[in-house]
């Protein structure tokens, strides 16, 4: 097959869209077939890309970039508030003549933005789409447009879409989102998750403090409202009460740094709590080998590359209720409510003081083995090839 990818995020440092763009067209790739993953960053130029048989196609047009800031994770999302009506035209143009030549047997987009072109090459050279939904559409903050304000007012016409309604298949990454999706879309989807690359992110126990009176807490993820990592910082105050060592590492960057980093200030967390900053991907994985517990805090998740990382690397969970559909099926972990920063440190120290750790260390372990990209990638093959067939 010949498959397009269009996805505003690839090969970034961070950010689940991003590594999935990558990793997924990566097997589509091993597995034999051409891959084409057309692109906006004009941050790609500041990396080095492995060699493999995959075709960028890098859209560039002036003053559209997003990444100026050297903090690059700030806005990562397809429209900024600066974004003219001309250049989101440019950039849809762009698309559709890119696709045109390549001509791919199906296109597989990674949200609502992503979707128009692709509706557009559907009526014109009649490409099959496919249309996943990452994060939860029914969050009242969520940004499926790209601008905040945008979303919000457009939200409850988003059945109505064009884009929305002729995808060839509507995917879904959890059976929540399922739900969601169903609810504010109109659309039945089928559910595929999200992967983690088991070469790249495994345990290794004698990185681990073996005393839990030094326990380590790691967070991932952007610094922004959604994210919620004030009550992680928060839930130290209480976790210091039983384990005074215990200490809490939040890798990512964003808006929210400075505001994180007064709020530790202000509780007296400055031994417990660190702001690491954005890292490149490859060096998340020795602090989560360092780590005992992995914290996600979210308000809002599709399905967590970072959890599934943190899973393959061993790490009891302790998260919100997004992740429930993976701590319930694993048992592997502790679901705690939104913005609860004492339920977060109960669940912590629980986990550290019950002798939780090894069993539930091994769970994920075991768990991590079945959302592999291979696995993930398979699945999207098998839809594909049904969706050409049906097309003829």
């Amino acid at each position: 097959m010949k498959i397009a990818i269009i996805s505003t995020s690839c090969y970034r440092k961070t950010g689940g869209v991003a590594q999935g763009t990558w990793q997924a067209a990566l097997e589509y790739a091993n597995a034999g077939h051409e891959v084409h993953i057309i692109t906006l960053m004009d941050y790609l130029d500041n990396y080095q890309f492995p060699i493999s048989d995959i075709r960028i196609h890098q859209i560039k047009i002036y003053h559209f970039s997003i990444y100026k800031s050297k903090k690059i994770d700030e806005d990562f999302l397809l429209i900024t508030k600066l974004l003219t009506i001309f250049q989101s035209c440019a950039y849809f143009i762009k698309i559709i003549s890119i696709i045109r030549n390549i001509h791919p047997d199906i296109i597989q987009t990674k949200g609502i933005i992503d979707a128009i072109p692709a509706y557009v090459t559907k009526r014109l050279f009649q490409i099959p789409y496919t249309l996943t939904i990452h994060g939860n559409p029914t969050y009242a903050d969520s940004n499926q447009m790209g601008v905040e304000w945008l979303s919000k007012l457009s939200k409850k016409y988003w059945s109505y879409f064009p884009q929305v309604r002729n995808a060839n298949q509507f995917i879904s990454l959890t059976s929540q989102s399922r739900n969601a999706n169903l609810k504010l879309f109109k659309r039945d989807s089928i559910i595929i998750p999200n992967g983690v690359d088991l070469k790249k992110f495994y345990p290794d126990f004698k990185q681990r403090d073996a005393s839990l009176s030094n326990l380590e807490i790691i967070c991932v993820g952007v610094l922004k409202p959604f994210k919620a990592m004030e009550y992680a910082i928060q839930s130290m105050y209480f976790v210091i009460k039983t384990i005074p060592n215990a200490h809490l590492t939040i890798i990512g960057d964003g808006p929210l740094h400075d505001s994180l980093s007064q709020l530790i200030k202000e509780m007296n967390l400055i031994n417990n709590v660190t702001l690491m900053g954005l890292l490149p991907h490859r060096d998340i994985l020795q602090y989560l080998q360092k780590s005992h517990i992995f914290l996600q805090p979210s308000l809002s998740e599709g399905f967590s590359n970072a959890l599934l990382e943190a899973m393959g690397c061993g790490l009891p969970i302790v998260a919100t209720p997004d992740a429930s559909e993976v701590i319930s099926k694993w048992h592997n972990g502790y679901i705690v409510p939104y913005k609860d920063a004492r339920s977060i440190a109960d669940a912590i120290i629980r986990i550290s003081c019950n002798d939780e750790i090894v069993l539930f260390s091994h769970r994920s372990i075991e768990a991590s083995k079945y959302y592999t990209w291979n696995s993930v990638a398979k699945q999207y093959l098998e839809q594909f090839q049904n969706i050409i067939k049906k097309s003829f």
